[in-house]
């Protein structure tokens, strides 16, 4: 394979360009054509093939008039389109001790001396159109001290092979594959965003994220930042209606693959999957919303544990990757959070006479039984036994209030029955969960997260809460706090 010089794409084949044309074809709405069309002064028409076509000429006539739009200014567009397009995405952040190595990050000559012969590429784009090993083309950097935001990306290109049919004859095939490395300056997350691969591929996702790693690993102290498992967030997209579930699949402690194409019904979700004690391996999910970029009301994504990335399979709206990557993201590192500090505070805590265990009123009947079961055989099952108690518990309770409703309460008290229900309800948790967990949750914290103890109680999904009311919020903040930050890509069709 011929490689392209580093500078301009002075090899420039007139191959390329048509291949550069069919990639922004695959964007099939209008507008991220159109806003190349008005980027360089080329008048709109009405129809999208009519405009690709007169891209393709005003570059090929570029070479002599010296007027943009150029090849490389095609290449550079269709790049910027590519962190939301088809994707994999694996998450990361900083270790709970290396806080401090994000102010390094946020220094442009930390950065520039990591970058060292390559350091022409910050904030710099390098064209390049095929290589046979990733090739960096451009580190952007950019970090508003004032409003604390930024991001720092590292964008690689290379060219991938396949094999499909031509007629009988099964052949090898090129792809020009665009990835990106990308950290949020604010709080030290990451996202690492592989292009998908064709089918029939000769690499895997797998091969894919480790030489990725290994690139990062030149540039940057990628040992500092830890991998997000997604297998919390999985567990609580099938065991809580976050959102409609098409696909599903877990492996149980017996190593059994089960799943189905259809939400997990009510028992499924509280009694069989909890008692299998699963593990998941796949779940794919929509979100019900509008887009740009097609027609479609549902946006799909899968989380896929194997691999551990989240896989969008169609090109999607700029806005409503970050926004569904960053509920994800958020929900991961809460899951993982407590257990990173956890470890590092079982290494430096001096081990001393183990404390007494809480009491009933401090505890709650939950921890009593718990202690009970420490230690014996199928420990997790009976654990997990307690918690489902509670949902036949209340159903029980409530049949009864039900019956003293029509015989005693209203005959012999003035206070309302919904106000006597509540009251109840919130002494048996009360009693259930203990006195500790309750003024952990509504006196000792903020109380916006008062308002997140009460989604635990309620069986509403904690921290991944997608939809289009909190899309809505999360973009005018977004938008709002970004004014004074470039962006990390230019495009922004929404």
């Amino acid at each position: 394979m011929e490689d392209a010089t580093t500078q301009q794409c002075a090899n420039f084949k007139p191959e390329w360009l048509k291949e550069a044309i069919a990639e922004l074809d695959h964007y099939k709405t209008n507008p991220f054509t159109t806003y190349f069309m008005k980027k360089y002064g080329l008048p709109v028409l009405p129809v999208k093939k009519a405009m690709l076509g007169l891209i393709q000429l005003k570059i090929t006539k570029s070479k002599k008039s010296k007027k943009p739009p150029h090849f490389e200014d095609l290449v550079e567009y269709v790049d910027e389109l590519k962190p939301w397009g088809k994707q994999s995405v694996s998450l990361y952040t900083l270790r709970y001790d290396e806080k401090e190595y994000l102010k390094k990050l946020l220094d442009p000559d930390y950065i520039k001396e990591c970058l060292s012969k390559l350091e022409d590429r910050y904030n710099n784009n390098i064209c390049r159109w095929k290589s046979d090993t990733p090739f960096l083309s451009e580190v952007r950097h950019n970090f508003d001290y004032q409003n604390k935001r930024g991001w720092l990306s590292y964008k690689w290109i290379q060219t991938r092979q396949f094999l499909d049919f031509v007629g009988p004859v099964l052949t090898t095939f090129e792809e020009r594959s665009v990835n990106f490395f990308i950290i949020d300056l604010a709080d030290g997350s990451a996202q690492l965003r592989i292009q998908n691969l064709p089918v029939r591929s000769l690499t895997t996702i797998e091969a894919e994220l480790q030489t990725y790693t290994k690139e990062i690993e030149k540039l940057l102290d990628f040992h500092r930042f830890s991998p997000i498992s997604l297998q919390p967030v999985m567990r609580e997209s099938l065991l809580k209606k976050v959102l409609p579930i098409t696909y599903w699949s877990v492996r149980t402690q017996q190593g059994n693959l089960i799943g189905a194409r259809v939400n997990p019904s009510f028992v499924q979700r509280r009694l069989t999957l909890p008692f299998q004690g699963i593990r998941p391996r796949e779940v794919t999910v929509y979100w019900g919303c509008e887009q740009i970029v097609k027609k479609s009301g549902r946006l799909y994504f899968a989380l896929e544990a194997d691999d551990n990335v989240i896989v969008f399979n169609a090109i999607t709206d700029k806005l409503r990757v970050d926004y569904l990557v960053s509920n994800l993201l958020e929900a991961a590192r809460l899951h993982s959070k407590d257990k990173e500090i956890k470890k590092i505070i079982n290494v430096r805590e001096i081990i001393g006479p183990p404390p007494p265990p809480p009491g009933i009123l401090q505890g709650g009947f939950r921890d009593w039984i718990k202690r009970r079961v420490t230690g014996t055989t199928r420990e997790n099952i009976k654990k997990i036994a307690v918690e489902s108690a509670v949902l036949p518990g209340l159903v029980i309770i409530r049949v009864i209030f039900e019956w003293l409703k029509e015989t005693l309460i209203e005959k012999i008290t003035n206070i309302p029955f919904i106000v006597f229900e509540l009251l109840v309800y919130a002494i048996l948790l009360l009693v259930f969960y203990g006195g500790d967990r309750f003024r952990k949750y509504f006196f000792k914290i903020p109380p916006k997260y008062a308002i997140v103890a009460i989604k635990i109680l309620t069986g509403e999904s904690v921290e991944l809460i997608i939809n289009n009311r909190e899309f809505d919020r999360w973009k005018k903040a977004k938008l709002y706090s970004a004014q004074n930050v470039p962006p990390l890509n230019s495009i922004n069709p929404d």
